[in-house]
């Protein structure tokens, strides 16, 4: 568990996030951003509560957000931005969100849901 937020972002070599493989929840805000060779995001499987807002925005490099646990709930808000090689949202199917959901593709932002 992480009391506050996690920001995780301006890392352009990263590749994958490894060590989180036990992170269960975060009291806060989950925020992936500007990390263009990012595309492994397999530690955060365990990951089952956000309090605040996840946010994950231009990841050039990542493809998939299956690793994130299906049954993922998020208190606030799920930003999902400027990632040009996600081609979809599965890993998200059973996502339990209780504010507003926002997307972009390619420059397309898709509905504001609450």
């Amino acid at each position: 568990t992480i009391g506050q937020s996690l920001f995780i972002g301006f890392n352009p070599l990263l590749k994958a996030l490894d060590g989180f493989e036990h992170l269960q929840s975060i009291g806060k805000d989950l925020i992936l951003k500007y990390n263009a060779s990012l595309s492994d995001i397999d530690s955060l499987g365990n990951l089952t509560s956000i309090t605040g807002s996840l946010r994950i925005e231009a990841n050039d490099s990542l493809t998939s957000l299956e690793p994130l646990n299906d049954n993922l709930s998020v208190g606030e808000s799920l930003v999902i931005s400027s990632n040009s090689l996600l081609e979809n949202l599965n890993g998200l199917n059973h996502l339990t969100m209780k504010s507003v959901l926002r997307c972009s593709w390619a420059g397309r932002t898709g509905s504001d849901h609450t």
